[in-house]
């Protein structure tokens, strides 16, 4: 574990690399450093989470994946492993995960899950419950979901029915929905 200067150093580095690469392919739409970084906690940072955001619309998947890991490899990276979704590595004996996010929805439930805390998470889905909606960020469903109880016949308990056109994706809007007000990113380490 390293403090938050230590992190702000390969955050740095990071970002480096993301700049160069994307002026070199333009694939980056966008990009977030999140997790306890993003949270601004100040020690114990076990790692580094990046989200970016690609435009699959515009690239070709394959290349896209090799030239990113490609130069990883060149600016010091190691240990890359790269999984349907995200990619795990070490930079300076930290470890680094870049989640990839296929559209702008995809990013912003992405960028509010990687950023936490696990505890702020887990309250933000029972809020969510708890108020009539759906928290989703997997299978093409990002954000909240105005639901519905019903009665599952089969099972004899409740389910929940979800609404597709009642929806919020960005960051800002689901958090607004579900605490009120907006919660900066430094004061979700529950």
């Amino acid at each position: 574990m390293i403090s938050f200067d230590e992190a702000t150093q390969i955050v740095d580095d990071i970002v480096y690399f993301l700049q160069i690469f994307n002026t070199k392919n333009n694939f980056c739409i966008n990009y977030e450093i999140c997790g306890s970084y993003r949270r601004e906690q100040k020690e114990n940072i076990k790692d580094i989470d990046v989200v970016i955001d690609i435009n699959y619309e515009k690239i070709n998947a394959f290349m896209f994946f090799f030239s990113f890991e490609k130069l990883l490899k060149e600016n010091g990276f190691e240990n890359i492993h790269r999984f349907k979704t995200f990619l795990k590595c070490n930079y300076s004996n930290i470890p680094v995960e870049f989640y990839f996010a296929e559209n702008e929805e995809q990013f912003e439930v992405l960028k509010l899950i990687k950023t936490g805390s696990f505890a702020f998470c887990k309250d933000l889905a029972e809020r969510a419950r708890h108020d009539g909606w759906m928290l989703k960020f997997a299978d093409g469903l990002y954000g909240i979901y105005g639901s519905v109880q019903v009665w599952d016949k089969e099972t004899g308990m409740p389910d929940y029915v979800m609404n597709p056109l009642r929806r919020k994706w960005k960051e800002k809007d689901i958090i607004e929905t579900l605490y009120g007000k907006y919660i900066d990113p430094r004061e979700r380490n529950v």
